[in-house]
């Protein structure tokens, strides 16, 4: 470490500032201490750390597929988002998130966003619900699937989407966050949740009973089904489907989504829609 080099701007972490292209440098030495410090500021300043991310939605034979991306390090299964950096807008970081996570295929303007007619607020997590430009997603998807199993072809795969506004640097930075993405059936996802809900219930009415009062969070559970499974029922018969987790707080996001008056109009307009 050079004696000028200035440390980060994190409490306890001694490292070096990273440098901008013009060899400036920053506050902090990465991304993910940036948003550290803005949440421990905004916790000390009694402030709750607001976030957005963008749902993206598909129907194909009349069933909804929402995109999940599963998290590199919590192995949690949620849509593109994450935390509001400095003053963003809402629809600034949902951008900014699902830009950055999915490897820059989901290109959605801010202006875009702010038209959005079926959005969810939890908490103080906005959720926008986006179609899908199906034309690139299922090349990234391929890749995450791919990446380990085949490499060569994944490969093959990082060449095109390099050469498609893409760089394998913005893949490899989407790859530190997300693990792999697919489309997931949302009857599915609405079944986990109903599922965990009534489990909760009979957990609070059991604490109510025992004159205890600790926080119940049941995990949101889903069998981790492919399209192909979903449309010809296949998971109906197969017993050890692996199942795995949503991200708690986008599953009552997703829960929220599910109760408003803006998704049961969309649902209603689609009126032989499985969702």
């Amino acid at each position: 470490m050079l004696l000028n080099s200035p440390t980060c701007k994190l409490p306890g972490c001694n490292k070096t500032c990273s440098q901008t292209s013009s060899g400036e440098y920053l506050e902090f030495c990465n991304k993910s201490h940036a948003q550290e410090y803005t949440a421990m500021a905004q916790k000390q300043q009694g402030q709750k750390a607001k976030g957005a991310g963008v749902l993206v939605y598909k129907i194909e034979h009349n069933t909804l597929f929402f995109l999940l991306a599963k998290d590199v390090h919590k192995q949690t299964w949620s849509d593109f988002g994450g935390r509001i950096d400095n003053k963003e807008t809402f629809e600034k970081t949902a951008q900014r998130e699902a830009y950055e996570e999915s490897a820059t295929v989901l290109k959605y303007s801010e202006s875009s966003l702010q038209k959005c007619t079926i959005t969810t607020m939890f908490r103080d997590y906005k959720m926008f619900l986006v179609e899908s430009p199906i034309s690139r997603i299922d090349m990234i998807q391929q890749f995450y699937e791919y990446r380990y199993s085949n490499p060569s072809f994944a490969a093959n795969l990082l060449h095109n989407l390099s050469s498609k506004e893409s760089s394998a640097k913005s893949l490899n930075h989407a790859m530190k966050e997300k693990s792999h993405v697919r489309w997931i059936p949302s009857r599915i996802l609405r079944m986990a949740i109903e599922r965990a809900r009534r489990r909760e219930e009979d957990a609070k009415l059991k604490q109510e009973i025992e004159g205890t009062d600790k926080t119940v969070k049941i995990p949101r559970d889903f069998p981790l089904v492919t399209e192909a499974d979903y449309l010809s029922e296949k998971q109906l018969f197969i017993q050890d489907i692996p199942h795995e987790t949503m991200k708690y707080f986008f599953s009552r996001s997703l829960e929220t989504l599910y109760a408003s008056e803006e998704f049961a109009q969309f649902v209603a307009s689609h009126s032989t829609l499985q969702y």
